[in-house]
């Protein structure tokens, strides 16, 4: 074999390499550039969806658009029993509701038993809970 053919074969065991490098490099030049810490949302400098969920518990009010139109800040919370996020912000969630920020709830694709137990277990900071069974009002909240 000529040192050419020799060079050209060298050229072609490493260019998949190096390719592969030059995206690797693209990839993480693009994650530097994005803010971990800043989520877009379509819901930004917008008002609040319409909506009207049934209660969670028969008998307590549900939650709707009409809630939230009530003069004051809430905070409105999207959870789930099976939602291992949600187990881990409900500490945080329960010490706003302790500093006495009204904080509202939707149910998202829950079994009402299984909320009912979340609830128990962890604690209900809950002012209104919605039933969201279908996930509908969740999607038209922005939650995927």
């Amino acid at each position: 074999m000529t040192k050419q053919a020799k060079a050209g074969f060298r050229l072609w065991m490493i260019a998949p390499g190096l390719i592969a490098l030059i995206i690797l490099g693209a990839f993480l030049i693009a994650l530097e550039r994005e803010d971990a810490q800043n989520l877009p949302s379509t819901l930004i400098n917008r008002p609040a969806p319409e909506f009207s969920l049934a209660p969670l518990r028969d008998g307590a009010p549900g939650l709707s658009t009409a809630d939230l139109r009530e003069p004051g800040v809430k905070l409105v919370n999207i959870w789930a029993s099976w939602c291992g996020p949600c187990r881990v912000e409900h500490p945080y969630i329960e010490a706003l509701a302790a500093e006495g920020v009204p904080i509202h709830g939707i149910n998202y694709k829950d079994d009402p038993q299984s909320a009912e137990r979340f609830l128990a277990e962890l604690g209900d900071p809950y002012e209104l809970i919605g039933a969201d069974r279908t996930g509908r009002a969740g999607i038209e909240w922005g939650v995927y």
